[in-house]
C-alpha cells in the first residue's frame, strides 16, 4: 500500500482491499466493479489487470507483470485514463 499511496495519481481515488487484490474507484461505493487497473500479487511478483472494460467485466486482461509493489504501482498510474 505505501507504493501505491506514494503515487499522487492514486491518491485521487478510493482503494479497495480485498483477498490479496487492491482496485481503485472513483467513488467510494464499494459495490461497483473496478473502474481502473487492479492489482495482486501471484507467484511471480505483482500482476497488473484491467478487469472491466466499458462497464463489462472480463476474466483477465493483464497490462503488466513485475517484481515490486513500486513497479505495480507505478503499471497502474501508466494504464489509468487521463482526467
Amino acid at each position: 500500500m505505501a507504493a501505491l499511496y506514494e503515487q499522487p495519481r492514486l491518491r485521487e481515488l478510493y482503494p479497495s482491499l480485498s483477498h490479496g487484490w487492491v482496485h481503485f474507484s472513483a467513488s467510494p461505493d464499494r459495490h461497483r466493479p473496478p473502474e481502473f487497473p487492479t492489482v495482486f500479487r501471484d507467484s511471480v511478483g505483482f500482476r497488473v489487470v484491467n478487469l472491466s472494460i466499458d462497464g463489462e467485466r472480463i476474466e483477465d486482461l493483464t497490462l503488466a507483470v513485475v517484481q515490486t509493489p513500486a513497479e505495480a504501482a507505478s503499471e497502474v498510474v501508466a494504464h489509468l485514463p487521463e482526467w
